[in-house]
C-alpha cells in the first residue's frame, strides 16, 4: 500500500482567486473529495490589495455536502448553509498581511465549498486564494 499526496487549486467561478470588498460574500466552486482520502486540508490566503485597515477581515466557512439529502434523483447536491455552517477561520490582514491559515477538512463527505465573507466595514479589496490538499491510500 502506498500513500499519495495531491493538491489542487480551489476555483472561484473559474478563477484561482476572488476579490472581496466591504460586506461581499462568495462561494467557491464545489471541490470533490476523492474516495480513499484519509486526510484533507485547505490552505487559505488573504492578501490585502491596499494599506491594511482595522476592519480588513475575512471570515471563512466550509460548507459540506453528502449529495442529494432530499432523495430526489434529479436534484443536485445539497450543501450546508452559511448561517448554519461552522466558522473555521477569521483572517485579519490588519495584524498580518498576507494572512494565511491551514484548515482541516472532514474527508467523510462527498464534497465541499469554501464560503468567504468580508467585514462590512472593510476598507480595501481583499484577494482570497485557496488550495485543497489530500492524502489518499492506494
Amino acid at each position: 500500500m502506498s500513500i499519495l499526496r495531491t493538491s489542487r487549486q480551489v476555483d472561484w467561478a473559474s478563477n484561482d482567486y476572488v476579490n472581496l470588498t466591504a460586506g461581499a460574500a462568495v462561494y467557491s466552486t464545489a471541490v470533490n473529495i476523492t474516495v480513499g482520502a484519509f486526510v484533507g486540508s485547505v490552505s487559505i490566503r488573504v492578501d490585502n490589495q491596499g494599506t491594511p485597515g482595522t476592519n480588513d477581515i475575512v471570515t471563512v466557512k466550509v460548507l459540506y455536502s453528502n449529495g442529494d439529502i432530499v432523495g430526489n434523483p434529479d436534484a443536485s447536491s445539497s450543501y450546508e448553509t452559511p448561517k448554519h455552517a461552522n466558522t473555521v477561520a477569521v483572517l485579519n490582514t490588519h495584524t498580518e498581511d498576507p494572512a494565511e491559515r491551514n484548515i482541516p477538512i472532514s474527508v467523510g463527505h462527498e464534497a465541499f465549498k469554501i464560503y468567504v465573507e468580508a467585514n462590512a466595514s472593510a476598507t480595501n479589496t481583499l484577494r482570497v486564494y485557496a488550495q485543497y490538499t489530500e492524502q489518499i491510500s492506494s
